[in-house]
């Protein structure tokens, strides 16, 4: 039983990391209906220029994490304005592989500017432990769960109270009536990759943290965000929160008890088990045009 306890809270810890990508996945997908696969190279921006401030300039690690967000928000934002923008009503083909090339562009130029080898970004606490009925806990992943709920949360609310947010939401559904009535679409496009920046530049950050930072680190946990964001619903901020912390116990449970190489067939089974029941992911309903459903 204590080791079945201590396989779930590394999980939800995992699944937490998984969803910050995750959640970026469906807010990008639901206002564009592209599946970027550039999210993981948004974090490696984030990560490295987090660790470069640190290590090079001595910034304090909040700063330098907001920093390193901010700019992974920024490249969002000029891979909208430079590339995306333009090929609106392209054939959907060509918008994923586009995104396919935005990850090697930029992987690649992480390579390019900080080297190949391995470096380690030390997150605040991570050596501190708490005790909790005989299980040692890290103030570090205390953290990682607490900002694993709020970020979701936090997405959700915007979505649904802000002004912003409703045109988002308004773009999910059609490209033209929106701009009929004064929204501007581009804006809001331009928006929504920002935000998906935001999101995967904040998983960057911690994924360092946690186990270490290199050019292709974020490639590893690319497939399974995408898998929690299927696996919740695509389209549903709650849904990838959850299938993050499903995913990410199922992978810890598995790799416990049935070793390592069932990390990733864990994943898998379990995202086919789920679609065979209920196709249209956990929380997304079949009809619904909602990006918040």
């Amino acid at each position: 039983m204590h080791s079945f306890i201590d396989y779930t809270i590394a999980g939800v810890i995992v699944g937490s990391l998984y969803s910050f990508m995750a959640v970026g996945f469906v807010t990008l997908y639901k206002c564009t209906k592209v599946p970027n696969f550039a999210q993981g190279a948004f974090g490696v921006v984030a990560a490295y220029v987090t660790w470069w401030l640190i290590t090079r300039e001595h910034t304090p690690f909040v700063l330098a994490a907001v920093a390193g967000v901010l700019a992974s928000g920024l490249t969002g934002y000029l891979a909208d304005r430079t590339a995306m923008r333009r090929m609106l009503g392209a054939p959907i083909i060509s918008l994923i592989i586009f995104t396919y090339g935005l990850d090697t562009a930029l992987t690649s130029a992480a390579q390019e500017i900080w080297g190949p080898q391995i470096e380690f970004l030390k997150l605040p606490e991570s050596t501190n432990y708490f005790h909790v009925a005989g299980f040692a806990i890290q103030y570090t992943d205390v953290i990682i769960f607490v900002i694993g709920i709020l970020v979701p949360v936090a997405v959700w609310a915007f979505f649904k109270y802000t002004r912003l947010g409703m045109s988002t939401r308004a773009t999910a559904t059609s490209r033209t009536w929106p701009s009929l009535i004064g929204i501007d679409v581009p804006g809001v496009m331009s928006f929504s990759w920002t935000l998906a920046g935001v999101l995967g530049g904040l998983a960057g950050v911690f994924l360092s943290g946690v186990y270490y930072l290199e050019p292709s680190l974020m490639d590893t946990f690319l497939l399974p965000a995408f898998t929690a964001a299927a696996l919740g619903g695509f389209g549903s901020v709650a849904g990838a929160y959850v299938g993050g912390l499903i995913l990410g116990i199922a992978q810890d449970l598995a790799s416990g008890y049935l070793g390592a190489s069932w990390t990733t067939y864990s994943a898998y089974i379990v995202l086919f088990i789920v679609l065979m029941i209920r196709p249209q992911g956990l929380f997304k309903t079949a009809v619904s045009h909602n990006p918040l459903a």
